[in-house]
């Protein structure tokens, strides 16, 4: 299914100015294709007819640039305006050569192609030169059927000699150059000689060469294009449901293969099965009455059932009501709740005023809802800046990738974010203050215990002396004698 089918014109080339040096075959082809009657109506009309004097005569274009015609004087201030306009980069943002941009990067590449007329000259590709009579094919939309040969064929015919397509084709390229990041860059250059028709650089071969260099192009073949169209509903859990996401990836896919100058027939069906996948009832209920409505004979076309499906998602995603839980799933969750406070008992509460319990309950009985395992775990290159959704609220990653420094999901922008420890640090100067304020207490020193020895010594003195008295008490006189007891 081709997402934005289009109608391609061909303008007859220019002819070679006098006195140029051109190769017999290519004159023989220029000048062919210059007399071939024009496919259907052209972009470039042929030069009005006569005025009477004093005339300006009247040129019809879509843009300033498509009225003008021939061969370019860039020793003019015009034709210097004009080089710079045309080789201005395509966006604020370098494409990176990645399959996740080359989508909106080809879109860039159309509207400066319409906008000065590659579209009609350098980038509609025959699809054989000797052959005045061949079918063309526009290299943006179906790259995939053009291969490099076919465009350095194309070239041959005009890169080296003083024509307007040469300095089309030298205008492109600088644009492209201009549009590509530098580690693109990088990788582009190696391969400088496949955009490099001897001495002379080629804009639509540097084209094909950047598409081949996206994952779109070298990984994702037909067959693969196929088997991502028919697990739609597998894909879904993926990207947490996001809807919007969802449609771009398909139309993406639909795109790469209407690329290749193949279709699928099938789509609708891996689109209910994919939108039936998501867990919210609401939207699943809205995509089931149209679901019926389609098997009762309505006609319903895959970007309309794309189209209502985003819809509806906006509107749920607005009211917050996007996978929120039901009246039943609350009362579940508050029974089970209960049900886990009786399990643990009172004893288990840390406390009241709405302390936890051991079980990770509230003390008010509220249960507490586990956080899914992506809050903690990177996401893919392509899903680092793009937030996802839980309990009706936008989780960002916080990461030095994307200019955080948490290194988890977190509800404030990475922009926003003053890191993990800040408020670690903020707390403990607060507690270093209030402990200079707090007043030491002086301890008082131990008392010495006297020695084991000295209470010996004293304990023998007093015996001693007890014995003595009691022996002076108890002497009595007999016959003179004196006895001691």
């Amino acid at each position: 299914m081709n997402l934005r089918p289009r109608t391609r014109v061909r303008q007859p080339a220019a002819a070679p100015p006098p006195n140029a040096t051109v190769a017999a075959p290519a004159v023989a082809n220029l000048q062919a294709r210059a007399q071939q009657a024009p496919r259907q109506q052209t972009r470039r009309p042929p030069p009005p007819a006569a005025q009477p004097p004093n005339v300006v005569p009247t040129v019809f274009a879509l843009t300033p640039y498509q009225a003008v015609r021939g061969i370019i004087n860039y020793g003019t201030p015009e034709g210097r305006k004009y080089f710079e306009r045309a080789t201005a980069p395509l966006s604020d943002t370098k494409f990176d050569c990645q399959s996740d941009g080359l989508r909106s990067f080809l879109e860039d590449v159309d509207r400066r192609a319409g906008a000065f007329a590659w579209d009609t000259g350098i980038l509609d590709i025959p699809t054989d030169v000797a052959d005045p009579d061949t079918s063309y094919k526009y290299l943006v939309d179906q790259y995939g059927e053009i291969d490099m040969q076919t465009i350095k064929d194309f070239d041959n015919t005009f890169i080296h000699h003083q024509t307007r397509e040469a300095q089309d084709s030298m205008m492109l390229y600088e644009c492209l150059m201009n549009s590509l990041c530098k580690e693109a860059k990088d990788t582009i250059t190696t391969s400088k000689e496949m955009y490099f028709n001897g001495d002379k650089p080629s804009g639509s071969s540097l084209l094909k060469l950047i598409i081949q260099e996206s994952h779109i192009d070298t990984n994702a073949t037909t067959d693969n294009i196929r088997k991502k169209l028919s697990s739609l509903d597998a894909y879904m859990p993926t990207i947490d449901h996001n809807i919007r996401t969802f449609n771009t990836y398909v139309k993406n896919l639909v795109k790469a293969l209407a690329a290749r100058g193949e279709s699928t027939t099938d789509l609708l069906t891996n689109l209910f099965k994919a939108y039936l996948a998501v867990p919210d009832k609401q939207f699943k209920a809205y995509i089931n009455g149209k679901l019926e409505r389609h098997e009762e004979g309505l006609t319903i076309t895959p970007l309309q059932l794309m189209d209502w499906a985003k819809m509806r998602y906006d509107i749920l995603f607005e009211k917050k009501e996007w996978n929120a839980p039901t009246e039943e799933e609350k009362q579940i969750l508050a029974l089970q709740a209960q049900v886990n406070n009786l399990k643990k008992g009172k004893g288990n509460q840390k406390g009241k005023n709405g302390n936890r319990n051991n079980n990770g309950n509230n003390s008010n009985g509220d249960a507490k809802i586990s956080k899914p395992q992506w809050m903690s775990q990177e996401p893919a290159k392509d899903q680092l800046t793009k937030p996802k959704t839980w309990m009706n609220e936008l989780w960002y990653w916080c990461g030095k990738k994307t200019g955080g420094k948490c290194e988890k999901f977190r509800k404030h922008k990475p922009s926003e974010c003053g890191g993990r420890s800040y408020f670690y640090k903020k707390r403990q100067a607060a507690n270093q203050e209030s402990n200079q304020d707090k007043k030491e207490i002086p301890r008082k020193p131990p008392t010495k215990r006297p020695k084991v020895e000295e209470k010996e010594k004293k304990k023998t003195i007093k015996f001693s002396k007890a014995l003595e008295a009691i022996s002076e008490t108890n002497e009595i006189e007999d016959d003179g004698d004196a006895i001691s007891i």
